[in-house]
């Protein structure tokens, strides 16, 4: 075990975490026979990072059970598959295996076509979107907030994930040809690499399972993404489950149900901390903390709500802007000729946190554009910084817009009745309770005149909490036997557990028997957590 433990230990961090994740899996694991003639074929793309690479362990583990011919593709570093003695049950591919080279000559012709950003973003090859997933690549690779096309320095940084896109749109064919999957499961799937082969996988009709993390601790989502739907973000809730419920008949206890859900996130201090450090909320007032920012108590206020820049909106959705770094400078331009309303600019507590080794810089590239840009904001509008106590669920309380380009605060303000403003499609656009726009002429038109946009009615507030309700009560999706303990330390980390301790009830797990037959044989757009197998805190949306 210590010979074994120090060589995994090479590539990963959190190497406690490792340790007893493999002391336990190592009880669970069966000594697999071949897949069944006519097994269905699933290929786990490797998202990275050791909690995920254990939670999609345990996943290849139960669906070997099946008989199934699991394929794992990844990179060549110390990989658990193969220490924890899954091999040779699964296939461990590399993508170097696949990379070609790609000539300067292709290179050229592919800049050949590019006269500004959204050229380069729209470049594709036999429909892979190279350009899209170049950039954003880029973006969180190189912690920038944006790149400019005419600066030789960024256009050289572009030119090699341009590169790296291309040699992946070619690897996907051959990855597809070979391994011939019938199910492809992704954690991530908007960069390099693995964006090209979920093009790929789209355009051959194959089945594509996307998964992400919940607002909670201990929860994950599941959404099966069809081909014609390559903006799908898994965290959405999907056509079918919105009818349903909008035909739902809501009421007091339902509304209830779903405001205890989301309060008991706020107090636990774990609202999505996968992605940044949530302040536990206690009962406090916001209005000390907004008159401390020194506004006109007379006026209405609105508040942006700045997403790390070193995301890319791209990723999923259709974007107005080509950057973050854009949008919030083009958002506070509006602002400044707007000085009708307070204005308030939140930069994400995200930035102090650093998953995934991005985010190093804290909120210092938002404060290097503004500075750029506004050498001083006027007295209507002001700053609050990452690190501020005033945590975003306290902000709902004392204000009357939100403008988000597609981000969770566009939902929590609905649910607090207030305007909400978005600047591209995500997870809650387009429901009956949001102000949207189809170009940034449209968009900035209503921030122009914004304090005479008035604030939803309870028709809205009812269609934002049947939105919330999909996206917090049905469909995350507990376990019973996985721990997924979200720290909610500022590097946003977290660990995997198993509950069960043998082989027999690992084997006989009902929440992994339920996953293995959406992911085998589900056609509905979102698996749907259950309340039986999910933590205690899980609710319904049936009424006590």
């Amino acid at each position: 075990m210590k010979r074994w433990f120090n060589q995994v230990s090479l590539g990963f961090k959190n190497s406690r975490d490792l340790f007893e994740f493999a002391r336990g899996f190592r009880k669970v694991r069966s000594n697999h026979p071949p897949a069944a003639p006519g097994a269905k074929r699933i290929l786990f793309v490797g998202s990275g990072g050791l909690g995920r690479t254990q939670i999609e362990l345990c996943f290849m583990e139960s669906l070997l059970r099946e008989r199934t011919a699991v394929s794992v593709l990844t990179w060549p570093k110390p990989h658990l598959v193969k220490i924890l003695g899954l091999q040779p049950a699964v296939k461990v591919r590399f993508w170097h295996e696949f990379l070609g080279e790609i000539s300067e000559e292709r290179l050229g012709a592919a800049w050949a076509t590019v006269g500004g950003i959204w050229d380069f973003i729209g470049l594709e090859i036999d429909g892979i979107r190279i350009g899209l997933h170049a950039i954003n690549s880029a973006i969180r690779a190189e912690n920038r907030g944006s790149f400019d096309l005419e600066n030789p320095a960024d256009r050289e940084t572009l030119n090699g994930y341009l590169r790296i896109a291309m040699q992946a749109a070619e690897a996907s064919r051959k990855i597809l040809d070979e391994l011939r999957p019938d199910v492809i499961y992704f954690g991530d799937y908007g960069y390099n690499l693995a964006g090209s082969l979920f093009d790929q996988a789209r355009q051959r009709s194959i089945k594509i399972v996307g998964q992400w993390f919940s607002h909670k601790s201990d929860c994950l989502v599941f959404k099966n993404i069809a081909p014609d739907n390559p903006d799908a973000d898994a965290g959405a809730v999907g056509d079918e489950m919105w009818r349903r419920l909008k035909a739902t008949e809501w009421d007091e206890a339902r509304s209830h149900r779903l405001r205890d859900e989301l309060d008991a996130s706020y107090r636990r201090g774990e609202w999505f901390n996968m992605v940044s450090k949530t302040v536990r909320l206690a009962d406090q007032n916001s209005e000390p903390f907004i008159r401390e920012l020194g506004l006109d108590s007379s006026r209405k206020t609105a508040v942006i709500f700045c997403p790390m820049l070193t995301d890319s909106p791209l990723y999923y959705g259709r974007s107005l802007f080509s950057s973050y770094e854009e949008w919030m400078i083009a958002t506070v331009g509006e602002a400044v000729r707007n000085p009708e309303l307070n204005w308030i600019l939140k930069l994400h507590p995200g930035n102090l946190s650093a998953m995934d080794g991005v985010n190093k810089y804290g909120d210092s590239l938002e404060l290097a554009a503004l500075s750029r840009h506004f050498p001083e904001l006027p007295a209507h509008i002001r700053v609050i910084r990452s690190d501020a106590s005033c945590p975003a669920a306290l902000l709902y309380r004392s204000i009357d817009y939100v403008i988000t380009p597609r981000g969770t605060a566009g939902i929590e303000g609905a649910l607090a009745g207030r305007a909400v403003v978005t600047a591209g499609t995500g997870r809650y656009d387009g429901k009956g309770f949001t102000f949207d726009s189809d170009s940034v002429e449209q968009y900035l038109g209503l921030l122009s005149d914004l304090q005479n946009r008035s604030l939803p009615g309870d028709a809205e507030r009812v269609l934002a909490e049947k939105c919330a309700a999909g996206l917090f009560l049905l469909k995350p999706v507990g376990f019973a036997s996985l721990q997924i303990a979200q720290r909610g330390d500022f590097a946003c980390t977290f660990a995997v557990r198993l509950r069960v301790r043998t082989r027999e009830t690992f084997g006989r797990c009902p929440d992994l028997r339920k996953l293995n037959r959406w992911i085998l044989e589900g056609e509905t757009e979102d698996l749907e957590g259950d309340p039986g197998f999910a933590p205690a805190e899980k609710v319904s949306l049936s009424p006590a």
